[in-house]
């Protein structure tokens, strides 16, 4: 029940590496928001200050709140920089980097992550220099497929285990192998790509740290459903979404929904797919993700088509998704590119060359509200 200012923004900068990894993202939110409200906030020293926005910018995160994250960690930046905190700001910088990747914007990921690396290893952090490194790994691995990205996102990814190893940071490693993971998927070496998320997870566990845990269990379904085992991957998906939605943890909810109703429709339950893929629109609606929409939206089209109706409309979804799915990363059903190619392929062929152009134009055209009321309908 602290009253001022400063005491309680000091206790909650101690509190925050425990609410992010303990997953306690409800009551690091509260009590933030609380704090921030306390007159005497704004006089507060930069470095104080820039320590409760840091923390107001990791909750907000987690909840799926990516505006407010991103103006909070925006301020923090500002702060820690007046400080002279080269530590605060990269850290500031690493929450950066995760919204920007949650917006597509891979490229800005990656300069967020080489600036926090560049502060880290101005003061000699060894574990900053591995949470830049891992940072840089995720961020590389949503760009261009290219052999060269895919070997750089493995080496920092590499030099991340070795880092996080060396100070000793279980948690850290049980995130970077999960990155590891991720670099496996790149080459479709779904054995290798298994063995390193259950040794995340195993990990996780241990520290009964239930964010973590749950994306190993989505990665290992993404596994499961390269290798076309259906119904192991339903599973994966569906407790990974259970842990998410008891704590808190409100960001993958919507991609563990797309996921549920991709596994879903290939078992042939295309009336429960629809459900879940509409409930993914409507979430990266509300978060303005439009990749993670436009996802949903192309699984949702591809659903018309195997039914054969609604050919029409399902070209106007593909046409609205198809700038916005440029991850070339494994998916839960493969390859973006190649889905996406083969889902217009099959669409020009329903629509027919006459209609095509016309349908095509009217959904490149269609706003993000316009598509997504289309999948609703």
């Amino acid at each position: 029940e602290a009253r001022d200012a400063e005491i309680a923004a000091r206790l909650i900068g101690a509190k925050r590496v425990f609410w992010q990894r303990r997953g306690h993202f409800r009551e690091g939110a509260e009590f933030t928001s609380r704090a921030l409200a306390l007159a005497g906030f704004g006089a507060l020293a930069p470095r104080i200050r820039g320590g409760l926005l840091l923390c107001a910018g990791m909750c907000a995160f987690f909840q799926a709140r990516y505006r407010d994250a991103r103006v909070s960690l925006e301020a923090a930046l500002d702060a820690f920089g007046k400080a002279g905190d080269l530590s605060g700001q990269a850290n500031a910088l690493i929450g950066l980097a995760q919204i920007a990747m949650y917006h597509d914007e891979y490229a800005l990921a990656e300069t967020y992550a080489q600036q926090a690396l560049g502060h880290w290893t101005a003061v000699g952090d060894t574990w900053g220099i591995a949470s830049a490194h891992s940072t840089r790994g995720y961020a590389v691995g949503r760009m261009a497929s290219t052999d060269a990205n895919t070997a750089a996102m493995g080496e920092a990814f590499i030099r991340a285990v070795e880092g996080f190893e060396s100070c000793g940071d279980r948690f850290g490693l049980g995130a970077a192998l999960n990155g590891l993971g991720g670099a496996a998927l790149h080459t479709e070496s779904h054995a290798e790509a298994e063995g390193y998320y259950q040794r995340s997870i195993r990990i996780h566990r241990e520290l009964e740290d239930e964010e973590w845990v749950s994306r190993s269990l989505n990665n290992l379904g993404i596994c499961a459903r390269g290798r076309g085992d259906i119904p192991r991957a339903l599973a994966y998906f569906e407790e990974a979404l259970e842990i998410r939605q008891r704590i808190g943890a409100l960001f993958g909810i919507a991609t563990l929904q797309y996921n549920i109703g991709d596994a879903v429709a290939a078992l042939g339950d295309h009336a429960q797919a629809l459900i879940r893929m509409r409930e993914s629109v409507r979430l990266n609606l509300g978060y303005n993700d439009l990749h993670g929409m436009a996802q949903a939206l192309a699984g949702i089209a591809t659903i018309w088509l195997d039914e054969g109706e609604r050919a029409g409309e399902a070209a106007r979804l593909l046409a609205f998704s198809a700038p916005h799915l440029g991850y070339p990363g494994p998916i839960a059903g493969g390859s973006e590119h190649l889905e996406l190619e083969e889902r217009i392929a099959h669409a020009r062929k329903a629509v027919g060359e006459t209609d095509w152009e016309r349908e095509w134009a009217s959904g490149a055209a269609m706003s993000a509200a316009v598509a997504a009321a289309l999948g609703f309908s």
